[in-house]
């Protein structure tokens, strides 16, 4: 038998010549949260993805939990969605989010893909991104700021999350 070292980001049990990046969500989270609530936001919306999905579970997590350190500032509950990561989701979250009175002032999607999902859907409904509503994504892809308007998004730190994975092979093949 070959024994192989693999590297996860995020979903993989460390084991024998297994390692597992976890990426620290909550700081993220957090960011755009304050981000929003220092623009003067007390309605804030979040799409999260599938819950089925370990990280998306985390970035829920994360969400809920800086929302309730905010609570006393806010107007409403958070409102939140299940998307599912894809453009899609965005849209159908937002569909949805548009049934609901009062609206978000402002929505935090899980990936920047919902996030473009969600303004694509609120273009379609006559808001406009960022005069009527705020949105912000998270992952900081490259088309976030070649979209009309460029998406607020916080960003992954790639290189540092490269760098960790290099050097988690390094110590399995010591």
């Amino acid at each position: 038998t070959r024994e192989v070292a693999v590297v996860f980001l995020d979903v993989g049990e460390v084991g024998p010549y297994v390692s597992n990046i976890v990426i620290n969500y909550e700081k993220g989270i957090r960011a755009g949260v304050e981000h929003l609530l220092e623009l003067g936001h007390r309605r804030i919306a979040y799409i999260s993805g599938p819950l089925r999905l370990k990280s998306a579970r985390r970035r829920h997590l994360a969400f809920t939990k800086i929302m309730k350190k905010y609570a006393s500032s806010l107007h409403t509950e958070p409102f939140i969605f299940e998307g599912d990561f894809k453009a899609t989701g965005g849209q159908q979250a937002v569909a949805e989010m548009l049934r609901t009175q009062p609206l978000p002032t402002a929505i935090i999607a899980a990936n920047d893909l919902m996030a473009m999902g969600a303004m694509r859907e609120l273009r379609k409904a006559g808001l406009r991104v960022p005069d009527d509503i705020s949105v912000v994504g998270f992952d900081n892809i490259l088309f976030s700021a070649l979209f009309d308007p460029p998406l607020t998004t916080l960003a992954l730190p790639r290189e540092e999350i490269g760098r960790a994975a290099i050097e988690a092979l390094l110590q399995t093949l010591k």
